[in-house]
């Protein structure tokens, strides 16, 4: 008999033959050795021009198998096929072991005591497309047999009747089967008879049989007759009612089999299993799978194998649920054990305590990593054992970071460059966050991100909740809802109007997961605040009935009653806890401080958050006054301007003589103006919302500044600098957009603003003639922002990250055709970018935080000379704190600078996050 290996080289070359045109054919067969090319073209001569499964084997079997299937015996030829011996018998007919006599390949025969139908021929060919390493391949369908893939082992059914198995074993098998059927669903077939005796262990693992009942999408009679197919103990409830079968029918029947390997029993028909004595990790999975509505399951295998494949690599892998809570008290003694070693504090607490004493309030601290912003985002997993947070990586770019509570290091989450608003899945599994205009998720146990759909917009927060369902809130509009499986998203809250509404965000989900809480953003006081959300309520439906007043986002968290929960919020700097009735949905009594001095952004993020087993962490921002201060070129400072106060942004006038400035509390943002010299100030806006990116006109008699007057994000306006006068819209696109003024050319006839295109910022140029419509100037994929004309307006330097990190660019103006002109001027990144007035040089914040300074030539052409370090580095300065306009500006000969500096001894802001665990107790202390 001829070996394996030489078998292998005539089926390859045989197969490759078939696929050819009869011209190419021959060229390929010229090309091969001699015998090998005789055995194939014997193969060929066979044949008729198609493959085995195009061209069915009945010739010479018709004849042997009738409507009765009658005994096969050693040697019987079923057309090319040798019987050898049986294998067994199944309820279809019986399995014999055989040998294809054109390629000496062995194979299983499975026989059926009914001829096939038409029906049953058009999915034999559907399922031979499946190629998969847990698959039992098809190779040829007869007029009542099928010849498939010999696999040697034994089914599950016969391995389930020794006992179950062990957990890792489910958890292997099971990810194998999922992998199986997400290959089959990938091209629409669906098994409908997924059980233990159509399932194969082998050496190399699974292999899935019998696709037989398996419907492709072509198959137009099942559908219409409506018939039920499939072993009854494993059928989904839409499939015991004869109703319309799909992927998720496939899914509960895998639920099925993985509690049976799990737990050695079957599963009662129509009842919700006993999950007591499976690991947390497997339970899980099972639940979803068993789901009654198809739409509350998994809504792909993908999915499930993903999160098996998860559970099969968590540690500790628990072979059960140690009774109610176990797990969780499990883990958390665990982690009160390493979190001996973040703090002493805590060391000296857990020494002098029993073990029961985990369930007490615990507090302390835990150090982020030097480099990370925590402020930015800042969210506690829903089981308390992970946090999350954005901020700089060692290569400096910006992503998310991954601390586990009882660990002593976080880990940069791979694929999170650029990521936004991150939040949790309900089983604490994945990290959702928008990057790079789209919704991503990216599973905590390691491997890359996964996009769930294209969401061009900014986010502003999001929830999910334990069906699968996706909310996020929006920096231009409502609520979006996503389902489950991704796809296009659609509306849920609409923005009102009329009630100066601009947007809503930081959706959190109640417990029913139905039900959720979401901030409405106003330029109204009285109707900005938190307000109820559902899911079954149409968009123009939902309530406006407010449960809090407020500019700031909400958590939850449930109290020991299930009737009762806590809604968190802050009041000021103040951490407050108001009780909250889930029946009714209505907050009850009075709010009780929990937490001082908590910080937030003061537009809608709060910088705590709180998980559904009791862990609070948050991150405590004292504001000092910040004082303005003059510095030299090499950071000493020179003098200080005025008192200190709140303020964030600045620009001096173009003769110096003043200052427009941005100052916040914790009700408006509003615009000042102050002398250079003397210090006095004089309060230009007084309108309730933002009044943010202020710049001078050239002549300096007028202010250009962004101002949500709550009809859209942000328009442009321009008022006098005296204060004389109403504000003038200078710009307004429809609603949604948010427009931020960069500069005006010397010569007054050009404005170049900010503006958002689809999932990024641009800059944009207006002639300010009063008929003109906006232009772009720079408009890339990336992030574009903070422009300034050179004096002589043919120059514009700009800070853009479409190199992966921010740095400095100069274009010239008006732009060339193609827009190909440009250099980068910075080196290691770069923000906030100022001209010297003469052009001789720009000035721009370095990422390390130093003042860095280029010299630079304009004329005939641009040239870019030697790299400066001015001040090594000012990281006290609040550069970052707030990213929108410019926080320091230059004097016009370059030699003084206007810092908006805090000194570190009256800002105590470190890199700490306090963690409490079962906050609630803070509630009974004094």
């Amino acid at each position: 008999m001829t070996d394996p290996s030489r078998w292998k080289q005539i089926e390859e070359l045989y197969h490759a033959a078939l696929e050819c045109d009869p011209g190419d054919r021959e060229e390929l067969l010229a090309r091969a050795d001699p015998d090998l090319r005789r055995e194939v073209e014997s193969l060929l001569a066979q044949e008729s021009g198609g493959t085995p499964i195009a061209h069915p084997a009945w010739e010479g079997a018709a004849s042997l198998l009738g409507s009765t299937v009658v005994a096969l015996t050693p040697g019987t030829l079923l057309g090319p096929y040798k019987i050898e011996g049986p294998l067994g018998a199944g309820g279809m007919g019986e399995v014999f072991r055989g040998v294809d006599t054109r390629l000496g390949r062995s194979v299983a025969v499975k026989t059926s005591r009914e001829q096939f139908s038409e029906r049953f021929n058009r999915e034999a060919r559907a399922i031979s497309s499946l190629n998969h390493p847990h698959v039992c391949t098809l190779y040829d369908v007869g007029p009542n047999y099928l010849v498939m893939e010999l696999c040697e082992g034994e089914t599950l059914a016969a391995r389930l009747n020794r006992g179950k198995l062990t957990i890792q074993e489910a958890l292997r098998y099971g990810a194998q089967i999922a992998d199986a059927l997400a290959a089959a669903h990938a091209k629409g077939i669906t098994h409908r008879d997924l059980k233990p005796g159509n399932i194969m262990l082998t050496k190399a693992g699974v292999k899935v049989l019998d696709f037989g009942l398996a419907k492709s999408p072509q198959d137009e009679t099942l559908t219409g007759t409506r018939m039920v197919m499939g072993t009854p103990a494993y059928m989904a409830p839409e499939q015991r009612e004869g109703k319309e079968c799909d992927a998720r029918t496939d899914i509960y029947a895998l639920g099925l089999v993985l509690y049976e390997m799990a737990t050695g029993k079957r599963a009662e028909q129509g009842q919700i299993p006993s999950l007591y004595t499976v690991s947390p990790q497997l339970a899980h999975v099972i639940e979803r799978c068993l789901a009654q509505d198809p739409d509350h399951r998994w809504q792909s295998a993908r999915d499930v194998a993903i999160e098996l494949e998860w559970a099969a690599a968590s540690k500790p892998l628990l072979e059960g649920r140690l009774g109610p809570g176990g797990a969780r008290r499990l883990w958390l003694a665990g982690s009160v054990a390493v979190m001996l070693v973040v703090t002493a504090v805590f060391a000296l607490w857990a020494l002098r305590r029993t073990p029961s004493a985990a369930t007490e309030t615990v507090q302390f601290q835990i150090q982020a990593p030097e480099r990370p912003n925590v402020t930015a985002y800042l969210q506690v997993s829903p089981n308390g054992r992970h946090m999350v947070f954005s901020g700089l990586a060692p290569d400096g770019h910006e992503r998310l970071w991954l601390r586990s509570l009882d660990s002593l290091d976080a880990r940069v989450l791979p694929g999170s460059d650029g990521a936004a608003n991150p939040f949790w899945s309900a089983d604490s599994r994945f990290v959702a966050f928008r990057a790079e205009g789209k919704l991503k998720k990216v599973p905590i146990a390691g491997g890359p991100p996964q996009i769930i759909c294209d969401l061009p917009e900014e986010t502003v927060g999001g929830a999910w909740n334990q069906d699968g369902v996706i909310i996020v809130g929006s920096a231009t509009a409502g609520i979006w809802r996503i389902p489950p499986s991704g796809g296009p998203r659609s509306e849920l809250t609409m923005v009102d109007l009329s009630r100066q509404e601009t947007h809503h965000g930081r959706p959190v989900f109640l417990p029913d997961g139905k039900h959720f809480l979401y901030l409405r953003i106003s330029g109204n006081q009285e109707t900005r605040g938190i307000y109820l959300g559902s899911l079954d309520v149409k968009p123009e439906q939902q309530s406006r009935q407010r449960l809090l007043p407020g500019r700031l986002g909400a958590g939850y968290a449930p109290a020991s009653d299930p009737a009762l929960g806590y809604i968190l919020f802050l009041q000021d700097d103040t951490l407050m806890a108001q009780v909250f009735d889930n029946r009714r949905l209505l907050v009850v009594g009075e709010p009780v401080p929990v937490a001082e001095h908590v910080g937030s952004n003061r537009v809608s993020t709060n910088y705590f958050s709180v998980s559904g087993n009791g862990a609070l962490i948050y991150r405590k921002v004292i504001e000092a006054k910040r004082q303005l201060r003059w510095l030299d070129r090499k950071g000493k400072i020179l003098g200080t301007l005025g008192d200190a106060g709140n303020y964030r942004e600045l620009a001096l006038s173009p003769n110096g003589a003043r200052v427009v400035l941005g100052r916040y509390d914790t009700a408006n943002s509003d615009l000042w103006t102050m002398d250079s010299i003397r210090g006095t100030s004089t309060r230009l806006t007084f309108n309730p919302g933002g009044n943010v990116w202020a710049i001078w006109s050239p002549g300096g008699d007028e202010v250009f500044f962004a101002f949500n007057r709550g009809e859209s994000a942000m328009d442009l306006y321009r008022k006098k600098a005296d204060g004389t006068g109403r504000e003038t819209l200078v710009l307004r696109l429809p609603r949604g957009y948010g427009l931020f003024p960069n500069d005006v050319s010397s010569d007054g006839k050009y404005l170049l603003y900010t503006g958002p295109t689809q999932g990024s910022d641009d800059i944009f140029m207006l002639a300010l003639d009063g008929k003109s419509k906006p232009a772009p100037f720079v408009a890339t994929p990336a992030d574009e922002s903070h422009a300034k004309f050179s004096l002589d307006g043919r120059w514009v330097v700009y800070q853009s990250n479409e190199s992966g990190r921010t740095e400095i660019y100069v274009r010239p103006f008006p732009p060339t055709t193609g827009g190909g002109d440009k250099w980068m001027i910075s080196n290691g990144g770069g923000i906030q970018p100022r001209w010297r007035r003469d052009g001789k040089e720009i000035f721009y914040m370095g990422a390390n935080g130093a003042l860095m300074a280029v010299e630079v030539s304009t004329n005939p052409a641009f040239r870019a000379g030697t790299l400066k370090v001015m001040s090594p580095n000012l990281t006290p300065l609040a550069t970052v704190l707030i990213p929108a306009g410019w926080t320091w500006d230059v004097s016009s000969d370059g030699q003084r600078f206007l810092i908006n500096k805090a000194d570190e001894m009256e800002d105590p802001r470190t890199s700490a996050i306090d963690v409490v665990l079962n906050w609630t107790g803070l509630l009974k202390r004094p």
